[in-house]
């Protein structure tokens, strides 16, 4: 059974869209919906985040990447899926001439992508229910390519399904919060947030898979020295 939250085909009518998640707010504004805990922490970096430059792999079914662009970031969204980039073009063009910063759309496979970019080439990296799609050595492999290109100074918020969901009870991918802390050398890095937690209820997903539990999952944010 596939682990892949992410999916670019039709939402379930159970399941909100991505640009409803943003609760129907003009284009831009600080609040975002459904409470999530990820979304609260994300809304945290606001003012930080303004004309920095901001990897988002793995974006396309996901508020982020536009929402930042909003803020005044200057955002570069990454996703394999040709269908979920389109979709995303199309709903970016209309608002594009209103916001504040930019948004680049890429499709590329996200472990090829950060291969190809230089050290320190951005700020920060928001990733969003992606790494647990890959094995434990590609996980490893993705998040010390993460490290590699955040700039001194900036950070790495990222959530994962986590160890112990439910709706996932033999999956040997999924994410514990001590094996990301681990990864982060200490004299390097500061991890500022690692929790685990259950959220949501029974659910259908856009693919049509249907979870009888919450999801739980890890939210890590960790920080560059300077």
């Amino acid at each position: 059974m596939s682990t892949h939250e992410p999916d670019a085909g039709p939402r379930s009518k159970n399941s909100p869209t991505w640009e409803q998640r943003l609760d129907e707010v003009e284009f831009g504004g600080l609040r975002l919906s459904m409470n999530a805990l990820y979304l609260q922490q994300l809304a945290t970096f606001r003012e930080e985040l303004v004309g920095k430059t901001v990897l988002v792999p793995g974006f396309a079914n996901f508020p982020d990447a536009m929402w930042l662009a909003s803020i005044g970031a200057r955002v570069v969204g990454v996703d394999s899926s040709s269908e979920g980039c389109s979709d995303y073009k199309m709903h970016w063009e209309t608002r594009r001439e209103s916001v504040a910063g930019v948004l680049d759309i890429c499709q590329f496979d996200v472990r090829d992508y950060v291969r190809s970019v230089k050290t320190d080439a951005f700020y920060a990296v928001i990733s969003e229910l992606l790494i647990h799609i890959f094995s434990r050595a590609e996980q490893a492999h993705v998040l010390e390519e993460f490290q590699r290109v955040i700039q001194p100074g900036g950070f790495l918020l990222l959530t994962a399904l986590a160890s112990g969901d439910r709706n996932f009870p033999t999956c040997p991918d999924l994410v514990a919060g001590k094996d990301l802390t681990d990864q982060f050398p200490e004299d390097q890095w500061t991890v500022q947030q690692c929790v685990e937690y259950e959220e949501g209820t029974a659910h259908s997903h856009s693919n049509g898979e249907r979870h009888n539990f919450p999801h739980r999952i890890v939210l890590f944010v960790a920080r560059r020295h300077a």
